[in-house]
């Protein structure tokens, strides 16, 4: 055996070891693992209708629901998870907490907005397909994956900015009413939220903006090794749908290797669901992983 071979096979060996492996002394918690129990996995397949819908009355106060490409708003968010995972919502879909989408009272459905959390900068691409919130002081609801991407999930609430993206929201609406899947509608949302993310590093000098080490426990699906932290953002932000993403950064012979995980879930068999599905969609290589 050569020495470039020997050199090769430990070097490949020792990578493999740390895809698997993780130090809870080196790596610090950074709370964007969601426990997501619920057993149901919403197929991709679902279809989703295009709704703006009559004007209503809840609770004394009406709402007049219309189209437009162009809104802005401030106020306070809320989140809504399990207890709705798999119901209907306001325009046909079923509802999927860890999906990237939001409820909003008046917005057509489906529309592509960007949320700012007010109070930590952290922006989101949602979905809207549902209608809510109906607290008098709260504008919108996201899905928890959602809240957890905005890191307010265990706030419960936050003061934010919403603005819906004209271009892919007439997109979206075009989609919907021909009845498109959800998969064709979530591609537009991944690229969108790919779009922004790259902006907002420009705008920041390059800082990198969604790179995070990881560091919860739990079961994850191991879903690529970068060599580029953009190209490690970019392939996460194309997985969001099947769950919140992290971006390890570790050292191979001297040079940075970007990990992307998708995750973590409360147990291996739900890991493994997600991966059944992740490998179905062309990622190769993906396996799931487990930190403790």
């Amino acid at each position: 055996m050569t020495a470039v071979i020997k050199h090769t096979i430990i070097g490949l060996a020792l990578l493999s070891f740390l895809v698997g492996c993780s130090s809870s002394k080196n790596e610090k918690a950074n709370g964007t693992g969601v426990p997501l129990s619920p057993k149901t996995i919403i197929s991709d397949d679902a279809k989703s209708n295009y709704k703006i819908g009559n004007p209503y009355e809840i609770a004394g106060i009406r709402y007049v629901p219309e189209e437009s490409f162009n809104h802005e708003e401030t106020g306070r968010a809320s989140w809504y998870g399990p207890g709705f995972h798999s119901r209907q919502t306001a325009n046909g879909e079923p509802f999927d907490q860890r999906a990237m989408t939001a409820a909003h009272r008046t917005l057509q459905m489906p529309s592509i907005i960007r949320v700012t959390n007010l109070k930590n900068g952290r922006q989101a691409v949602l979905r809207v397909n549902d209608r809510g919130p109906y607290h008098a002081d709260r504008i919108l609801d996201v899905s928890e994956v959602a809240a957890e991407k905005l890191g307010f999930m265990r706030r419960g609430t936050t003061r934010v900015k919403i603005e819906v993206l004209g271009e892919p929201s007439k997109k979206v609406a075009e989609l919907a009413s021909r009845g498109a899947t959800i998969s064709e509608l979530e591609a537009v949302r991944a690229e969108t939220s790919a779009i922004n993310a790259s902006a907002s590093k420009q705008k920041q000098g390059n800082k990198p903006t969604e790179a995070v080490k990881a560091g919860s426990a739990g079961s994850f699906v191991q879903a690529g090794a970068f060599r580029s932290l953009e190209n490690a953002n970019k392939h996460g932000v194309n997985l969001e749908k099947y769950g919140p993403y992290q971006v390890q950064t570790i050292s191979l012979n001297g040079k940075p290797i970007h990990l992307v995980r998708i995750g973590p879930y409360e147990n291996i068999g739900q890991a493994k669901q997600v991966l059944s599905k992740i490998l179905t969609a062309g990622v190769k290589d993906a396996h799931v992983v487990t930190v403790r």
